[in-house]
């Protein structure tokens, strides 16, 4: 409802009338509360903005400190943490310059290993801090106390050996703050200022945060730095293992097959097959057993072909029949599956049967019973290997493919053995798209291993064995310097070249090579990696100042960065021992025919 203008303009008039009558003191009193009423409002107008400005500058530092924990999540060397740390400290707290020292390993000294916004001239006497040294990180590290100094004039007063550095610089405030894990000094974060600071509880806290996040990155960064050089040294002393072990087999497999290639009875080739058989699996299982970290980092390789695998069944039967009629096990094999040929690594899938095999041998007591069946489920073929041994917990059956698990530490006290050959297995069966199951019903109840893999066409019969030896490549001539210093592979191979028509010229060092290359002309050189007094990349690379070289590495060593060494350094194929000398003779010719 709309006012009477009368009585508006009655009121309006009365605040007027009522103004005019006010006392000076009245005024006095009215005029101060009016001030104190606009000095509250302008204290929390200013409050209100300042908590504010603290609100924006809080949400700020939570979203660095959460860009700082993404950035050192990717930060895996101490030095990659410290560059982080740094350009996050000075850009959060202001800061002009910054850097960060750590501590030296069983050393009394710091090491700056990220600084930024000092001068070259500055730094280099700090490149490297004694611990017991009077400056704001070496205290920081030895006390594990903050340091902050608030102008230059408290710097100073603290630090007077520091006076000339700091009268010199344009820094005016400073702070160093420790890097602590479990209670232990890693190091410290140093920060300069170009402007006195007071250094709020906040900025303190945000500081000390980040400290803390960059203290968890460096122990982190020297953990997996640790752990690197731990895997370096596993895997320098695998490579050197590896090539001990390979080396012996050599001139054994080498001797084999060229029984193998004469004119011997039936019998006697099967015996001799046999013999090839299990060197070939031997050096394979080296291969597996030192390159276990491979299995569980996925990086085994297949090479893959068309395989029998009621051939390779057989195979392995072969290989484990003296071992299951020593302990009067009962051997069933029912191989009904129609189509059998897989596309496989042979050598591979053979290691799984035999694994297999070889586990229900040694888990079935004796005058117990061993069953190898095949059936096809559809475009599937199934192996079976099946046995009345000791079987396996139901609990323990989902672990049983874990490296080095074998059922339990009784199952290991009484039968030993490492637990690598299931979990090989299962890696290599992944590796071919294929299914490695167990079922067994418990403890005493025998076990069950099931391999399933996909089936291809069985390909058109291959030309007889003889016939191939007959049509096999042979040497054209030319002369190949063989160096190794291992004198029966020394023996073995000569007698297997020069059958092939090469004329082979002979050392057992990289000073002995170096010498006959001088004295001798050759058209292919065939060395060891590890020699007595080098390697044969060492011997390779010298040949080639002064020559071209064709080049084959014949080595022990076979693991991939081994490989790629050998032909970074010049070699232009790298065979791993023991090496089939039809394979080492396909090699040689290829190598001729190229004119490198």
């Amino acid at each position: 409802m709309s006012q009477d203008p009368k009585n508006r303009a009655s009121r309006t008039a009365g605040a007027y009338a009522d103004t005019t009558v006010l006392s000076p003191t009245e005024r006095t009193v009215q005029l101060k509360q009016r001030t104190e009423l606009n000095v509250e409002n302008s204290r929390a107008l200013i409050a209100e903005r300042e908590a504010r400005r603290a609100a924006e500058q809080m949400a700020d530092r939570m979203a660095q400190l959460q860009s700082i924990t993404a950035s050192l999540a990717k930060a895996l060397t101490p030095v990659e943490v410290a560059e982080v740390v740094v350009g996050q400290a000075i850009n959060g707290l202001g800061a002009v310059a910054g850097s960060l020292a750590m501590l030296l390993e069983g050393e009394e000294k710091l090491e700056i290993l990220c600084a930024k916004g000092y001068s070259d001239e500055l730094m280099e006497p700090w490149r490297c801090i004694p611990l017991d040294a009077h400056t704001p990180i070496s205290d920081t590290v030895r006390t594990g106390a903050s340091v902050w100094l608030h102008s230059i004039e408290h710097a100073q007063e603290r630090y007077p050996n520091l006076s000339g550095s700091l009268q010199s610089s344009e820094h005016r405030a400073i702070a160093a703050l420790p890097l602590i894990i479990e209670g232990h000094v890693l190091g410290a974060i140093g920060l300069s200022f170009d402007q006195p600071q007071a250094f709020s509880s906040e900025d303190r806290n945000y500081a000390l945060t980040m400290a803390q996040q960059c203290a968890q990155a460096l122990e982190r960064a020297r953990l997996y730095r640790k752990m690197e050089l731990a895997n370096r040294a596993k895997d320098q002393f695998l490579a050197m293992l590896s090539h001990e072990l390979r080396t012996p087999l050599t001139p054994v497999l080498g001797v084999i097959q060229a029984i193998e290639e004469s004119d011997l009875p039936d019998d006697t080739r099967t015996l001799v097959g046999i013999a090839r058989r299990n060197i070939e699996l031997e050096a394979r299982l080296i291969d597996d057993l030192l390159d276990i970290t491979r299995v569980i980092q996925g990086k085994l390789s297949l090479m893959l072909e068309n395989v029998d695998a009621h051939s390779l069944i057989e195979s392995v039967v072969s290989m484990c029949r003296e071992e299951i009629s020593s302990k009067k096990l009962t051997l069933t094999l029912e191989l009904h599956a129609e189509r059998h040929h897989v596309h496989a690594d042979s050598a591979r899938l053979q290691q799984v049967l035999w694994n297999l095999v070889k586990n229900a041998i040694k888990f079935t007591p004796e005058r117990g019973t061993i069953g190898l069946y095949t059936r096809n489920d559809g475009e599937m073929l199934e192996i079976e290997v099946a046995d009345t041994g000791v079987g396996i917990d139901p609990e323990m059956q989902r672990m049983i493919f874990n490296p080095f698990e074998q059922g339990g530490p009784t199952i290991t006290r009484k039968f030993g053995g490492l637990g690598l050959g299931l979990a090989i297995s299962k890696a290599i069966v992944d590796l071919h798209e294929g299914m490695l199951a167990v079922q067994s019903d418990g403890a005493g109840y025998g076990s069950t291993f099931t391999v399933s893999c996909s089936t291809i066409e069985e390909p058109l019969p291959s030309a007889d064995r003889a016939e191939e030896r007959a049509h096999a490549p042979r040497g054209e001539g030319g002369t190949i310097m063989l160096v190794d210093d291992h004198e029966d592979t020394v023996t073995v191979m000569r007698r297997f070249l020069e059958r092939e028509g090469y004329e082979v010229i002979s050392a057992m060092s990289v000073e002995g090579a170096l010498e006959l290359a001088r004295r001798r002309d050759f058209d292919l050189l065939i060395s060891d990696i590890g020699l007595p007094d080098g390697t044969g990349i060492d011997l390779i690379q010298k040949l080639k100042e002064t020559r071209q070289v064709k080049g084959i590495a014949l080595s022990g060593f076979g693991m991939e960065g081994d490989i790629q060494r050998s032909l970074d350094a010049g070699f232009s194929q790298h065979l791993v021992k023991p090496v089939m000398l039809r394979r080492l003779q396909e090699t040689i010719q290829l190598m001729m025919k190229k004119g490198e």
